[in-house]
């Protein structure tokens, strides 16, 4: 799944579900945490695998299910603690919904769900069969998807796609773009002008 989607997927994840449990939408903070949560993953994993040969491939620590409990608990605490709940809500949702999307996402392309991708150490995969650094695999995974977005078949995929975001912008338009427009948040008092 590509950044923009995880963002996606994260955002509406957690807008539906805060809007669901307290009526309100996501605020300027949490909308930061669920970009964070999002993207957590592959910020960590892929940088490791593609640029530091620390891992075979892109799916090692950052994504295992067994790591993620533990910084579920973690970063739970925390919010709680200093009471930021919502923030910390925010992050746990966003992170938990890459992990899903990466089991669920080979779907789209006609594949099974592809559990093995978030049970590491229990399992991992083998290597890529072409060695390449961060900005060349970059490179090489979006020429692939290019290439296949403009295969005659492939356009139902890219309605899917273009709905799928498209209705994760309309939910954070819907929101009051938290996150872009400046001015005074949610969170933060009025300030006296006196």
């Amino acid at each position: 799944m590509w950044p923009w989607e995880h963002l996606a997927l994260g955002y509406l994840a957690y807008s539906l579900s805060v809007r669901l449990a307290t009526g309100d939408p996501p605020r300027r903070r949490e909308a930061a945490a669920v970009a964070v949560g999002a993207l957590a993953p592959d910020l960590i994993d892929k940088p490791l695998s593609w640029s530091l040969d620390v891992f075979p491939t892109g799916y090692a620590v950052a994504h295992s299910a067994f790591v993620a409990l533990a910084v579920i608990a973690a970063v739970g605490a925390v919010a709680a603690d200093r009471g930021h709940g919502r923030v910390g809500a925010a992050f746990i949702v966003a992170y938990a919904s890459h992990l899903v999307a990466d089991i669920y996402y080979p779907i789209v392309f006609g594949e099974g769900p592809a559990l093995s991708r978030v049970l590491w150490p229990v399992a991992t995969h083998p290597g890529y069969a072409v060695e390449a650094g961060t900005l060349r695999r970059t490179i090489l995974y979006l020429t692939r998807h290019l290439h296949r977005l403009a295969q005659p078949g492939a356009r139902r995929l890219v309605a899917l796609e273009l709905a799928f975001l498209g209705t994760a912008a309309a939910l954070w338009l819907l929101d009051g773009a938290p996150g872009l427009r400046r001015g005074r948040s949610p969170e933060s008092p009025v300030e006296s002008s006196e």
